[in-house]
């Protein structure tokens, strides 16, 4: 064990950590998984049902603090380690076939017998991930001519699928993808307990059928030309957001925040030539920001002031801001109830027994803030920065034409 990394198993102290499989939070004194990083003594995090042993653990034992867990997370860490893990791309028993189990256990044989090259050729033939050892890969392969190849991510677009277990059913998630262009990582909050698939195909087949593109439902009457899509940057955005604003995209109501939000999906589409693939962007820009419903949600405003908020932070750069805006938009959003001033503030949200999830601290402060004032402070700051920020370009391309 002293050549490899240390494995150890605890009980969260907070439900900060996220599980780096699934990226969701870890409950307080829930047991997680930790698996020592390159840098000593810091560690990665796993819910157990998205922990997958490493092949040099063979004992429970061999397990840092194993001995201080309780009986019952001891006995499940040994199945883990010393028994056949359960496949996190196996259905539950109650969604299976009487016939499935016989179906599952040929598939099994027939790619055991493959070699590893082989396997990531079937794989990446049907846009599947590639990574893991090779029982993960068999895995993987077993599920998609069983039940279909995952599609990409409905809400980004770009990013992959992945289920794991919770509460003993399978939850499909998509962790991001990362944009080469601008050199960051762009999480992605997408969970659902159902994903689109398509039906899976061996190399040498006509390849798989994907969805058809989302653009056909919204009946986009103009036509997107090769002039739009190399247009420069800013003259591009406002074209998307033209077209966007066409599709009737629930995209915040003032243009600089809307422009922004379609720009950085615009960005993430970027090709190799410098031209902008304005089709993906609108496509992308409609899973994230779907046409109002007739009837709008209770706190539809307040949601909308979080969405311009994910907006602006995006633009500056603080991904991961964007992403907690964005969660908390959505998770106002979808209030059954309507958000009140002489209920809902002075620290009501933040009591454990009233907590909304994706709501956080930051989130809270803002909420009562809007509730009180109809404003929030830092959505005023960031709208001014980036009205300085325009004035400022504007000044600088107009130097340099007349300079020219």
């Amino acid at each position: 064990m002293t050549d490899h990394r240390t494995v150890k198993a605890e009980y969260s102290p907070s439900s900060n950590s996220r599980c780096a499989e699934c990226m969701d939070h870890i409950d307080e004194d829930t047991l997680r998984m930790g698996v020592e990083r390159k840098k000593p003594n810091t560690f990665r995090y796993f819910h157990p049902e998205c922990f997958y042993p490493p092949a040099y653990l063979t004992s429970w034992k061999d397990v840092q603090n194993a001995n201080a867990l309780k009986r019952k997370d001891r006995m499940l860490l040994k199945r883990m380690i010393e028994h056949q893990r359960p496949s996190r791309y196996a259905q539950p028993k109650h969604k299976r076939a009487h016939d499935d189990d016989e179906k599952e256990q040929q598939l099994r044989e027939k790619y055991e017998k493959m070699q590893l090259p082989q396997l990531k050729e079937v794989l990446h033939y049907n846009d599947q991930t590639m990574s893991g050892r090779k029982a993960q890969l068999v895995d993987q392969c077993v599920d998609g001519e069983m039940y279909g190849a995952l599609e990409r991510c409905p809400q980004c677009g770009v990013g992959h699928v992945h289920p794991h277990k919770k509460d003993g059913d399978v939850v499909y998630s998509c962790a991001g993808y990362y944009e080469k262009e601008a050199g960051v990582y762009r999480p992605c909050p997408y969970s659902s307990h159902d994903a689109p698939r398509v039906e899976w195909r061996m190399p040498g087949q006509p390849k798989p059928q994907r969805l058809p593109s989302i653009l056909k439902k919204y009946n986009l009457k103009t036509k997107i030309t090769p002039a739009m899509e190399y247009q420069p940057a800013r003259d591009a955005a406002d074209t998307a957001l033209e077209l966007a604003r066409e599709m009737k995209l629930d995209l915040p109501k003032d243009d600089r925040a809307a422009r922004l939000a379609v720009g950085v999906i615009m960005l993430d589409n970027k090709r190799d030539d410098d031209s902008f693939d304005l089709k993906s962007t609108l496509e992308t820009a409609a899973r994230r920001h779907p046409p109002k419903q007739k009837e709008l949600p209770p706190n539809h405003d307040l949601a909308e002031a979080f969405g311009e908020l994910s907006a602006y932070e995006g633009h500056f750069g603080d991904t991961w801001r964007a992403v907690a805006y964005r969660r908390a938009a959505s998770a106002i959003e979808d209030l059954p109830f309507k958000l009140d001033k002489d209920k809902h503030t002075d620290g009501f949200l933040l009591k454990k027994e009233n907590h909304i999830e994706h709501i956080g601290k930051s989130s809270v402060h803002h909420i009562e803030e809007w509730l009180k004032t109809g404003k929030i402070e830092e959505l005023e700051r960031l709208r001014k920065e980036v009205e300085v920020q325009e004035e400022e370009d504007e000044a600088s391309s107009k130097f340099k034409k007349a300079k020219e």
